[in-house]
Formats: structure tokens, sequence, C-alpha cells
């Protein structure tokens, strides 16, 4: 390769065994491979000006029990090898040098190879891109730190295993002295900063790699607008710390700080995402982007925090594969930056706790399904993300929404200029709604639709039944409908509608509508001159049954009791504590974490309705709230085993009893009358047990028993 040999010993093409080899006081390198699989035991390398050992052309030296020390005075690292030469080291030391560190000069790695760790002071040091082939498989051992040079990048066309469960794997910048030491060698005169390195680029064929507990760090290069310098798809460059290119790798437990762009771009990818922090992204970067609309990666439990956008960056355009937005972490939102649809035929789930923040003029249309399901405890929310007005989400025939609860519309129903959502489904008029129903139907619970330019919901040939909603400042008409919609209305508030004009709600033409049991921003109801000349509340307009209205916007908590057993409900602050099923009437906004436990003979079997799980239950109070507490009565006996077998009395227990079972009983009064043992079978009868049957420190109290056939050990049993 017309390069000069520089070494005390040069080995070309040939592999001998170098045994209790020692190279002392090189002016160059100590030994040079070239395509040269020697083994090396016991050797020495000290002193050496340059590198103490080089390696190039598809070397695979073996060493073993050997020392490297105060080599590299020329600034050369300890070892340098091309990426496809992959030595493998055994006992070995590597200490005292000028530039401690193992340097890969980059290339392409045509076998797999493993990246052993060598020592918290000894990282692997990339300086030149280097690319793992398909087929081939780079592992990084646990605790090992890899740094790469200025503009550097590693791409995978194979698979990178980085899966650590003890020690950290860390990706950095040359210039990060807090992990590998001072491996420049500048007495930290050099610091770190976004974008010091490209990222990495895990392509189609790199879908079995695996990233866990790591650290990619000072990454996502801006590299003059060129990013990993790739343009895997539509001509455009990829510019992140990680890209995912049609795979689906598991990413877990991992860190992102200080890209200069991107935190995780993904193309076509399904990949499991918990449990990661990002931070610092670049000033205009996302922890996440999707660049299209059939990527749904698995995720949960990430965190986002520091410069940048904090949340993912959507691909905007038609969803025509169907999946599901999972929740990625507490205040990790979505960002909807291109107006977006969901395709005829196509299901998209929204889960709890999601929210979505929507640039200017820009909308949701749904064609195919929409499943948004908040809770009490995990709401959905639409709002803008930068306080500009956005459209809205217009529902098409065609679509179904299974269901629509625990949403917030905020900020939405922008007028653009004139033409709403940018549609006209019916007589050639523009659709201005933050919510437009176009002949479909769904329920809508606690939906609150606040602060819509134009009109809040808007309904056409549509009859929903809308429960404990709210509509609050929508500048126009906050419920509006149209051509013989038949909505019904429940235990929904409407405050400050119609600001500019119009009624808050308006029936056309004018049949009678079910709004009853509805607060309407006053104690002497809505404002109709007609029927409620005495109403200071929201206008509305007649066809409206809107009798026994709420006069405050307290609302109904209740509290359900229901199973086999008996419990207590304790509550934080404790004016809702009850022991059986209770309706409470309290402040809109109140906040309660509840608790359960069962009674001496039962156990909690888990919250439903409001809240789920067996776990405390947070809410807040925003409308009429009912939920359902579990309690499941212990049967007082039971046959130990693999599947234990409840009984209701201690004499069928007996009579189902094998020879050799071993019968529980609670700490409980027996009511059966007696008990007879007259099988020839052998039993324990252990009495005293808790409800969970774990403990045995009390007794179990029968009226008689009387043993006839068989045998039968018993413990902590009283006779009375």
């Amino acid at each position: 390769d017309s390069v000069w040999a520089k070494a005390a010993l040069y080995l070309d093409g040939i592999s001998p065994a170098l045994a209790n080899l020692s190279i002392l006081h090189s002016e160059t390198n100590g030994l040079e491979l070239y395509n040269s699989s020697s083994a090396i035991s016991n050797g020495q390398f000290s002193t050496c000006t340059m590198s103490a050992l080089r390696a190039s052309s598809s070397s695979r030296p073996a060493i073993t029990g050997t020392t490297f020390s105060t080599n590299g005075g020329s600034g050369a690292y300890t070892l340098s090898i091309d990426a496809n030469s992959v030595p493998t080291f055994s006992s070995v030391t590597i200490s005292g040098n000028t530039n401690q560190g193992i340097e890969i000069r980059g290339g392409r790695l045509a076998t797999s190879a493993l990246w052993k760790n060598l020592g918290v002071t000894v990282p692997y040091v990339v300086t030149g891109h280097t690319t793992v082939d398909a087929g081939q498989t780079l592992t990084i051992d646990p605790g090992t730190t890899v740094k790469f040079g200025s503009l550097v990048g590693l791409y995978v066309n194979g698979i990178l295993s980085a899966n650590s469960t003890s020690g950290r794997i860390s990706f950095t910048s040359l210039k990060d002295d807090t992990v590998g030491g001072d491996t420049n060698n500048d007495g930290g005169g050099s610091a770190p900063g976004r974008g010091n390195w490209l990222g990495i680029y895990l392509a189609p064929t790199a879908g079995s790699s695996v990233l866990n507990n790591c650290d990619i760090n000072y990454s996502g290069s801006d590299n003059y607008s060129q990013g990993l310098a790739l343009q895997p798809h539509n001509s455009v460059w990829a510019r992140t710390a990680l890209y995912l290119d049609g795979i689906s790798p598991q990413i877990s437990g991992c860190q992102f700080l200080n890209s200069e762009t991107n935190g995780i771009e993904l193309w076509s990818s399904h990949a499991t995402i918990t449990g990661n922090t990002f931070q610092n992204m670049g000033d205009s970067g996302y922890p996440l982007v999707f660049d299209t609309t059939d990527t749904f990666p698995v995720m949960s439990g990430n965190s986002t925090s520091g410069s940048g956008n904090n949340g993912i960056a959507l691909a905007g355009g038609e969803i025509g594969v169907s999946g599901t937005w999972n929740r990625p972490g507490a205040n990790f939102p979505y960002y909807i930056n291109n107006s977006m649809s969901v395709k005829a035929g196509t299901s998209l789930i929204i889960d709890p706790g999601n929210s979505f923040k929507v640039g200017w003029l820009k909308s949701f249309y749904i064609y195919g399904s929409l499943n948004a399901a908040g809770t009490n405890p995990l709401p959905i929310l639409f709002t803008s993300f930068n306080s500009t007005r956005w459209l809205g989400i217009y529902a098409a025939p065609t679509a179904s929404i299974p269901a629509f609860s625990y949403v917030t519309l905020d900020y939405a129903g922008a007028d653009n200029y004139g033409q709403g959502l940018g549609v006209q489904p019916h007589d050639s008029v523009w659709a201005k709604a933050a919510l437009y129903l176009d002949g479909i139907s769904p329920a809508l619970t606690n939906l609150s639709i606040l602060h819509s330019e134009t009109n809040g919901l808007e309904l056409y040939g549509s009859s929903p039944a809308v429960t404990g909603s709210r509509f609050e400042s929508c500048a126009a008409t906050e419920l509006v409908a149209l051509a013989g919609s038949r909505p019904t209305v429940n235990g929904s508030k409407f405050i400050g509608g119609a600001i500019n004009s119009g009624f808050t709600v308006d029936v056309t033409p004018t049949p009678s509508i079910n709004a009853r049991n509805n607060y309407w921003g006053a104690v002497s109801g809505p404002n109709d001159p007609l029927n409620n000349p005495a109403g200071t509340g929201v206008f509305v307009s007649n066809g409206i049954d809107y009798g026994s209205f709420r006069i405050n916007t307290d609302v109904l908590f209740s509290i359900v009791f229901t199973g086999t057993g008996g419990g207590t409900v304790t509550s934080s602050p404790g004016d809702a504590t009850c022991s059986s099923s209770t309706a409470f009437s309290k402040s809109e906004g109140t906040a309660y974490t509840l608790y359960a436990t069962g009674d001496k003979d039962s156990l909690f079997g888990g919250w439903s309705s409001a809240c789920s799980g067996s776990g405390s239950c947070n809410i807040t109070l925003s409308t009429d709230t009912s939920l359902t507490a579990t309690f499941l009565f212990v049967k007082p006996a039971r046959i130990q085993g693999a599947t234990p077998q409840p009984f209701d009395t201690l004499s069928a227990a007996y009579q189902a009893a094998g020879n050799g079972s071993y019968i529980q009983l609670r700490d409980y009064v027996f009511s059966e009358s007696g008990v007879v043992f007259n099988r020839i079978v052998g039993v324990t009868v252990v009495g005293g047990y808790d409800k969970t049957f774990t403990a045995h420190s009390g007794v179990s109290v029968i009226k008689s028993l009387t043993i006839g056939l068989g045998s039968v050990v018993v413990e902590n049993i009283v006779i009375k």
C-alpha cells in the first residue's frame, strides 16, 4: 500500500508464534502485523515512541499474558488497528502509556469481533469511519468505552451487540474525559461538545442489534447539514445520533446526551425503546423522529429534558398501516408538525396519557378508526405547541371511533382565513370546529374542548352521547347540531361560550335534544329569553331540553363497592374515606389518592372504571366520576398445591383431599356443625393462617372433630 514499514519487528503475511517477546525503546512502532495471526504470549512492549502494536489487512493476533506500558511518546495510541484486524486478548495489561487506548483506524469489519473491556482507562478510539459488514457481529463488552474522533461514524450492516447488564457501555467523544480517562492526553485542554462525532447507523440488515445500558453522548453532528453522510431515503440526509433504517432492535436503559441534531431517527420501525434518557438535543432537534407513518415503536418509561423539542416528531401525511402510539414516558409529547390522516380501513390507537402538540394550521383527519381511550389519571391532550391555533379533528362518514374519552382539544378550531378545517363536507360550507363529526355517532365521554377560535363540537347528521364533558371559552358556538343531529348531552358544562357571536348550543333544524343535568355557566341556568328569561348563563337556541340543570360546577364522585368481600377505601385527603358504596358532591378539580384494603376476611381485587390495577388510585375530579373497588372474600379452607383448591368448609376440603394432602385453614370460626374424617387417607390440617395463607400465627375454631378412618395431623385448631 505504498506505506513505509516502521517497526522493530514487521510480520508480513506470516504468523509465527511469539513467546516471551520483549520489544523495548523502539523509535517507531514495536510490532507491526500485516495479514498476520501470530500468537503473542507473555510479551512485554515498553517505551516504543509510536504504537506498541500496529495491525493491518485482516490480522488476527491472539495476545495473552502480555504487558504494554509507557508507549506512544509521539502521540500514537498504544495499539493501532484497522477495522478488519481483530485481536483477541487474555490477561493483558495496558497502563502508563501516553495515549492509553486501542485505535480503530476505520474501514470494513468483515468478520465478527469482540471489543473486549481491557480496563476503565483503555477505551477504543475510532478515528476513521467504521462499517460492520452484513452477516458479521460487533460485540461490545459490558463496561467498555468507545470514543470517536471528529466527524467519525459507525455504520452497521450486520449486528451491533452492545448489551450490558454489568456496567455501562459508552459511545462518546474523544474529548470526553469523564469516561475512559484523558485519552487524547491534552490535560483537559479540550471539552466535548454537541455533535463532536456523527453517530451510529443501523442498516436494514442490522435488525438483530441490541443496545442495552449504553450512553451515546456528544454525537449527532449536523456535519454541514449532511449528518451521518448518508441519504437512506428520498435524498434526505440522516441527521441523528442513532438511525434505525427499517429495523426494530431493542434499545433499553440508554442515555442520549448532547446530540447536535436528534436522538433516534426511525424509518418504518417497530423498535422497542424503553427506559431511555434523552437530554439536550439540538436546538431544533427531537429525542425521537418518526420518518414514516408506519413507524410504531413499543415505548415506555423514557424521559426527556434540556434543549431542543422535548418530544417525538411525527412524519405527517397519511397513516396507511394500523398501529398504536404508545405513551413514551411522562411529559414526552408527540409533535404534529404536518397535517395527518388515518386512511379508511386503517386503525390508530392512542394510549392513555399521551399528549400532542400540533403546529399552526395543522389538522387531523379520520377516515379509518381512531381509538383514544384516555383515563382520569392518564388523559389524552391535543394542544398548540407555539401559542398559535391548529385546525382541529375531522371525522368522516367512513370513520369509526370506538373510544373517545378523557380527551382535551385545546386551542383548536382555527378560522384558517375562513376555511376552518380545510374541508367542505356539505353544501360548499367550510367545516369550522375543534371537532367535526360527519354522520357518525361515537360516545364522547369526559371530552374537553377549550379555547376554540371557531366552534367547539360540530355535528352533521350525528347523534353522539356526550357525557361528563366540558366546553369552555369557544369564540363561536360551543356545540352545533346540524342536519337532524340528535345528540344527548348529560353531566356536562358550558362556560363562557359564544365570545364573538352565536348561540352556545345551536340546533338546526330544531328537533328537541336531551341536554338535561348540565351546567350552563350560571346558577340561574342558560340564557333563553323565551323559556328561561331569568337565566344569565350561556346562550342557547330553541329545541334544547335543558331542564333539571345544575346550579354549580360541583361533581358527583361515586365509590362503588362490589365483589364477594368487604373492605375500606381510604382517601387522602380523608373526606372520601368509606367502607361501603358512597356518593359525594365535590368541588371540580379536587384531587385524591385512594387506597383500598380488604377486611379481615377479604382481599382487594382491584379498581375499575376511573382507575385500574390494584395499587393506589390517583384521581382528579373534572366531571362526574364513578370508581369501583372490588373486594373478594377468601374462602376459609384450601388444599395446598401448585394451584390451591379453595373450599367453603373444612368438611368439603377433606372430602376432596387425597392421601398426603395438606389442608390449610384461615384464622376463622367455622360454622359447620361437625367435621367427620371417615376416609382411608392421611391428611395434615393446619389452622390459623392469615387471609393470604402465608403465615399461621392464629388459630382456627371448629365445633367438633370425629376421626373414624384414616389418619390426621392437626395443628393450630381449637375445638369449641
